[in-house]
């Protein structure tokens, strides 16, 4: 699929989920049933159906065109007057994704323990939630653009490593793992000559360093990533995931 429809413009940009599909592969497997929860121009919903998992789309917009024609693909259309209820019945789905979306539901008049409720009713006992994107407190990217007036968005609420236990256990998940990614910025590169920002080559490069800053510096990077776990049946075993952290 080409990055136009996705709207990443360039490669170094795209390269930000790379810690979200490294570690969702860790929790998929075909035939199984997953919600992209504020599913935007469906890039990982369609990842998703890459996989072979049956994907549904959430979202208050239209579905995505080029994935209306997919028989593995559903979508439920939300409305900003309800920003917490999921039209799905209980114990719908093996996973729930976030990718950028909790944050946000406060904007609309929700509140992230109540969309944590939710996701923890339609998810299946033993299913996964999987949140990415999650702004991080100590981030050094989004102080700095705003002290230079270089970047339009900036998020309202970020959160730290215990806000994000605290979410888990009030929720009644259990926490799976959680970590930091995304040192530098990705998205306001368009000052890069394309020969770093929009090559292979030059995409890999500026990956390394960023891996390099995000290793040295864990706590000013951008991203928190979290996995939490509906509990399954008392007596009933999940197999463990595969290389889990």
């Amino acid at each position: 699929m080409k990055n136009e429809i996705f709207s990443f413009n360039y490669l170094a940009r795209l390269y930000q989920y790379r810690k979200v599909y490294d570690v969702s592969m860790r929790y998929l497997s075909p035939g199984k049933d997953a919600l992209d929860w504020g599913c935007g121009n469906g890039h990982f919903a369609y990842f998703l159906l890459q996989q072979h998992v049956r994907t549904t789309g959430f979202s208050f917009d239209p579905p995505p065109d080029y994935l209306l024609s997919r028989p593995d693909f559903l979508h439920a259309r939300g409305h900003t007057d309800d920003p917490v209820s999921l039209p799905f019945p209980d114990a719908t789905f093996d996973l729930v994704f976030s990718i950028g979306v909790l944050e946000h539901v406060h904007e609309t008049g929700g509140t992230e323990r109540a969309s944590l409720a939710e996701i923890w009713r339609i998810l299946k006992p033993g299913g996964y939630f999987l949140c990415f994107h999650f702004p991080n407190r100590y981030g050094w990217t989004e102080p700095l653009c705003s002290a230079l007036g270089v970047a339009k968005y900036f998020h309202k609420r970020k959160y730290t490593r215990e806000q994000i236990r605290s979410m888990a256990a009030d929720g009644r998940f259990d926490l799976l793992e959680w970590g930091r990614y995304n040192f530098l910025p990705r998205n306001e590169l368009t000052w890069l000559p394309a020969a770093v920002s929009d090559t292979i080559a030059g995409a890999a490069a500026f990956n390394s360093i960023d891996a390099i800053m995000a290793k040295c510096f864990p706590i000013f990077t951008q991203n928190h990533y979290f996995v939490c776990q509906k509990p399954p049946p008392i007596g009933e075993n999940v197999p463990p995931v595969a290389n889990r952290h």
